[in-house]
């Protein structure tokens, strides 16, 4: 190795675990086992890493506060609270923790066997055959015992867990778990949704996915959040077919407000009633990118506490630059899947179906009919 060279590390890896254990990772227990504090390359980040596992380890909550007041104690500067500030900051999700930490192994691994390199080179030098073989034999144990195998679990371990949280549910000591979608058709045949599915609702144009997406999200808000966005009809749009859907008043007359009669205005505050016991928020914006869509998510699943998002329709998203057809819709299904998997919700995605179902006599859709989602959708409806 040359002089010159700077060690292998990635200080990127090292700020953003550092940043999901700071704002309170369910990675942390992971973390802690497999990630150690030397494993750093950055003295600051292994002195706040040190500070976080003695932490977690004393039994209290991983955050800023508690961190900082560990790092005090042993005599850091003041500003220390800013820098930790700053690196939770950078994260807005811990999904990716597991891939710094795998970052962070890799780059000490790699470190450490430059390190005995250059011991079994100097033995060499020093014509010393039996060090150099007693090293180089050692080399191999030694950089293995610093890969974790915490994901390895044997299939009786995991098959105990997944009863125990039967247990649980039917003892009904955890909150509900999966979202139940109210049409009793849908529930029996999948059982709810899970968190952190996609599920994909395509058909032809016109075929009713918007009025079943309606359907779903009036259902599942009186027990969850939902969060619905609307990508070609307006707010007001949306509120008139839910009136429609409850009243059965047709939405020319809803929309005009003639030649509605008292008994329908009954019927109309009934709905407004119903509708406000539904836990319903309507996002009307008519250029969604996927950027947009994360961050939206990300802030309303914090501070409203969404579970569910619905988007209608996926080909009037924006997905990345410079990728066409299939793989531009593909970019955008796999976000919605990563997005649904990161926070544990459920996302509901609307889709066309592409056109080869209208050029075949029996116009009957085909799973080959949605390949522009790739595999990222678990449900297709």
């Amino acid at each position: 190795m040359l002089v010159s060279q700077v060690p292998p590390s990635s200080k990127e890896a090292e700020e953003g675990l550092i940043g999901c254990l700071l704002i309170g990772s369910n990675y942390i227990e992971e973390a802690v086992g497999t990630v150690t504090p030397d494993m750093f390359y950055y003295p600051e980040h292994e002195t706040i890493m040190r500070a976080i596992t003695e932490v977690h380890r004393s039994g209290s909550p991983v955050d800023i506060i508690t961190v900082t007041n560990a790092l005090r104690k042993k005599g850091e500067r003041a500003s220390i609270t800013i820098r930790l500030m700053e690196l939770s900051g950078m994260i807005v999700s811990d999904y990716n923790a597991a891939t710094y930490a795998q970052i962070i192994i890799q780059k000490h691994i790699n470190r450490q066997a430059i390190k005995m390199a250059i011991e079994v080179q100097e033995a060499a030098y020093e014509d010393d055959v039996d060090e150099v073989i007693s090293r180089s034999s050692s080399m191999a144990d030694s950089l293995l015992g610093n890969i974790p195998s915490v994901n390895a679990e044997s299939l009786a371990d995991v098959v105990g867990t997944n009863i125990k949280e039967i247990d649980e549910r039917q003892a009904h000591k955890n909150e509900i778990i999966y979202v139940d979608t109210g049409i009793g058709a849908i529930d029996r045949v999948l059982g709810g949704f899970d968190p952190g599915a996609l599920v994909v609702i395509a058909g032809r144009p016109s075929q009713g996915k918007t009025a079943l997406a309606l359907q779903l999200a009036y259902n599942i808000g009186i027990q969850h959040q939902v969060l619905f966005f609307t990508l070609e009809m307006t707010r007001a749009e949306i509120g008139n077919r839910y009136l429609t859907m409850l009243t059965d008043i047709d939405t020319i007359r809803l929309k005009r407000g003639t030649n509605i009669i008292p008994d329908e205005w009954r019927l109309i505050e009934k709905a407004t009633a119903d509708i406000e016991g539904r836990k319903i928020i309507i996002d009307d914006t008519s250029s969604l990118s996927v950027y947009n869509l994360r961050s939206k998510v990300y802030r309303l699943v914090r501070s409203k506490g969404v579970r569910v998002v619905v988007i209608d329709y996926l080909q009037l998203m924006e997905g990345a630059k410079g990728k066409e057809g299939a793989e531009y819709y593909g970019t955008i299904s796999r976000t919605c899947k990563q997005i649904a998997k990161e926070l544990k919700i459920v996302v509901i995605l609307l889709s066309q179906l592409n056109r080869e179902v209208e050029k075949r006599g029996e116009k009957i859709p085909r799973l080959h009919d949605h390949a522009h989602l790739g595999r990222s959708s678990k449900m297709l409806i």
